[in-house]
């Protein structure tokens, strides 16, 4: 078994990490949102798969960190996708490893469709879906022929690539900001009352009360519920979703029911414990 644990805003990381699953033996997707202790014993290998935000790790990524387990000699393997720049995130993710007595047997980044950023125009759509078909064709078979070599003993990962200190530096202050930034959002009167924006919500951070979604403080600034609306009702700082920005046309976010079950399950097999807040 190869469990696959990932984060994912607006889909492409969960694509990726169901593309990568296919081609890997005995593979697995789970959220790293909603975390379970890897299995002690028939561990292959594990794999990390997450999105660059601000020069670095999402602060839900941080969080998985903190509490991660592993078999000790287990292969770990660390997937950064990113839009722009990889920044920081493979260090963040070797050093937060490192602090529990891990450590990478490779990191890889891949370039993957921009996602809705203030102040960018979106990618066009069709841009966006040719990116897709390279990773497809291309990039994410390659990846796995790169996993697999490895864990065969026929390759040696590649050099690890460096991070940047102001990689490092911009993504701390972005996470440190992220609670003044995420009441910045605001919906207008094409609200439907749908909902979606909430189903699609990584965290769980947004509430509908009154018919209208509510922002808490455990917002990443994914913008996955901006992208989600489908009346462009939802903007940041006046910036709204129209043109509509990228939102994988293949990612089905999990019903409410699935993550009750699934959080209850991981509850009861848990050891006690506080959730720990992330990484300053």
């Amino acid at each position: 078994m190869i469990p696959l644990y990932t984060f994912t805003g607006t889909g492409n990381c969960r694509v990726l990490a169901d593309e990568l699953c296919r081609l890997l033996p005995g593979g697995q997707v789970f959220s790293m949102t909603e975390p379970a202790s890897l299995p002690p014993e028939g561990i292959q290998a594990a794999a990390l798969v997450f999105p660059v935000y601000y020069g670095g790790l999402p602060r839900a990524v941080f969080r998985f960190l903190r509490d991660f387990q592993a078999p000790t000699g287990v292969p770990l393997f660390a997937v950064a996708a990113y839009a722009y720049h990889p920044g920081a995130a493979l260090v963040q993710v070797r050093d937060a490893l490192a602090r529990r007595g891990l450590s990478l047997a490779g990191g890889y980044c891949l370039q993957t469709p921009q996602t809705f950023q203030p102040g960018k125009t979106p990618a066009a759509p069709e841009q966006s879906a040719a990116l897709w078909r390279v990773l497809r064709e291309k990039k994410i078979p390659a990846l796995a022929e790169e996993i697999r070599g490895v864990l065969a003993g026929e390759r040696t990962a590649p050099p690890f690539p460096c991070g940047s200190a102001e990689g490092r530096e911009k993504n701390r202050a972005f996470r440190i900001l992220l609670p003044r930034l995420c009441k910045d959002f605001t919906a207008n009167d094409r609200c439907l009352s749908c909902g979606r924006c909430a189903v699609f919500c990584p965290t769980e951070n947004i509430r509908i009360r009154d018919g209208r979604p509510s922002w808490g403080g455990d917002c990443e600034l994914c913008f996955a519920c901006l992208s989600a609306c489908p009346a462009h009702a939802i903007a940041w700082r006046g910036q709204g979703g129209e043109p509509r920005p990228f939102l994988h046309p293949d990612y089905r976010p999990p019903s409410k029911i699935a993550r009750l079950r699934r959080r209850r399950r991981a509850a009861a097999s848990a050891e006690p414990g506080k959730r720990r807040e992330a990484d300053r």
